[in-house]
């Protein structure tokens, strides 16, 4: 099981969605920040200083995809876990990241307690 504490920045542009993973994984202990934009994202995880133990994205965001986000996280921290969440087909997703190296990829609309699933394997 998972630490209590562990900090997960949630990069999603659907208040509603992203307020619903935030309560959820709040409930479960774990600390998260909500950001609705990629580019935003990216200078929050800076000012935070890299302090984030997981990053949680959709791939159709404004001003950054969740694969441009995913690289420029990767290029300063290789070893983040990204959990990337789309609506596209299998076939888009794949295409989408084939050279990144994501932690998992999974379909919208995901279960909640998938992700928390999925969360405890990258941080175990």
């Amino acid at each position: 099981m998972i630490k209590p504490g562990k900090k997960i920045l949630i990069v999603e542009d659907e208040p509603l969605i992203s307020s619903l993973y935030q309560e959820f994984l709040n409930d479960y202990g774990f600390d998260s920040t909500i950001c609705e934009d990629g580019l935003v994202a990216l200078e929050i995880f800076e000012q935070a200083n890299r302090s984030f133990d997981l990053v949680i994205t959709d791939q159709t965001m404004p001003n950054m995809t969740g694969t441009e986000l995913s690289i420029a996280l990767l290029n300063r921290v290789p070893t983040l876990p990204i959990i990337l969440l789309s609506g596209s087909t299998e076939v888009q997703l794949a295409e989408m990241i084939k050279d990144v190296d994501i932690q998992f990829l999974l379909k919208k609309p995901v279960s909640l307690l998938t992700l928390k699933e999925i969360i405890n394997s990258c941080l175990s």
